[in-house]
């Protein structure tokens, strides 16, 4: 952000604050009295300026580009570049890819942000899939103490800045529709389905019928309203649903401490980020990335990401 903008927004904020101010020295005035039209002011107000302190921290965080796909455009050399195109050359990266290469460079760079501040910050500008996603959401993680802004394009590829935190805004109540099936209880493993962006229901149940594994339950999150490309409004609304993701991947890691969750997810980046964000105190976490040319699921990438500190 230049300095400039950056002076803008400081500026418009004490505009607000001054208004606010005058605002509550009439609703402490009129009391219980106080006209509607004050109170409603006094919340718009205060919306708009958690609003501009959201921009004013994020103009302070450390620019990364995350690239599994295509190129982003300027560069510059303050930004962190982690282009791994040449690893999904096919759409997707092999697992031992995973383990020995893109994993550890993930690590290297958590290491590089969190020796830059003493409340560290990231925004992370992606094009990359859904396993990458959750990757940089666990080692990230919430556990790390780093602020987190992930770049969200809708579908009219206008520009949105998600903020990953949990003092960030959220939706109250439960968003997804759980489903729990009991397979094998003999099994130790969770099969966990999140339909967010479409249903992949007959895909996820092709490939569990072929990979020869053995589950103690298959849990499937979809929308209340069904899934969909616009269901996922903004980062309150993903937030809400990670949260409501990660308590049950949590859950089952309780129930089955040495057993492993298969994630498979079809859902906006940002969210998968944000569910990869919850998955530090869940286990091994084997992901998914689907294969187009295989019309089934490949191993990606397995997480086991104790909760960690910078």
């Amino acid at each position: 952000m230049e300095q400039n903008e950056r002076s803008y927004l400081e500026d418009l904020k004490t505009i607000h604050q001054r208004r606010l101010q005058s605002l509550e020295k009439k609703q402490a005035t009129f009391g219980i009295s106080t006209p509607p039209e004050i109170e409603i002011e006094i919340e718009d107000i205060g919306a708009e300026i958690k609003k501009l302190n959201d921009r004013l921290h994020r103009a302070r965080a450390i620019n990364v580009d995350l690239l599994s796909y295509i190129d982003i455009a300027p560069r510059d050399s303050t930004t962190i570049r982690i282009d791994w195109t040449s690893h999904f050359s096919n759409g997707i990266a092999p697992s031992e890819t995973w383990a020995q290469m893109l994993l550890p460079e993930l690590e290297r760079v958590y290491r590089q942000v969190g020796r830059t501040s003493p409340e560290p910050a990231v925004a992370l500008r992606q094009r990359a899939t859904i396993s990458v996603g959750l990757a940089f959401g666990a080692i990230f993680s919430a556990a790390s103490g780093i602020r987190l802004w992930v770049e969200q394009r809708t579908d009219d590829q206008e520009i949105e800045w998600w903020a990953a935190q949990e003092d960030a805004p959220t939706i109250v109540g439960l968003l997804l529709n759980e489903q729990c099936t009991l397979l094998d209880l003999q099994s130790h493993d969770t099969l966990i389905e999140v339909g967010v962006s479409q249903d992949i229901g007959q895909s996820v149940e092709r490939w569990r019928q072929t990979q020869g594994l053995t589950f103690a339950k298959h849990m499937v999150f979809v929308p209340n309203l069904g899934p969909g490309r616009t269901v996922v409004p903004d980062a309150a609304h993903a937030l809400a649903m990670a949260r409501q993701i990660g308590v049950a991947c949590v859950a089952a890691h309780i129930a089955h401490p040495t057993g492993t969750i298969h994630l498979l997810v079809s859902a906006p980046f940002g969210l998968a980020l944000m569910i990869g964000r919850k998955l530090n105190a869940c286990g091994s976490v084997q992901c998914y990335d689907f294969d187009k040319g295989g019309s089934t699921y490949a191993p990606s990438c397995l997480l086991n990401v104790p909760p960690v500190a910078v």
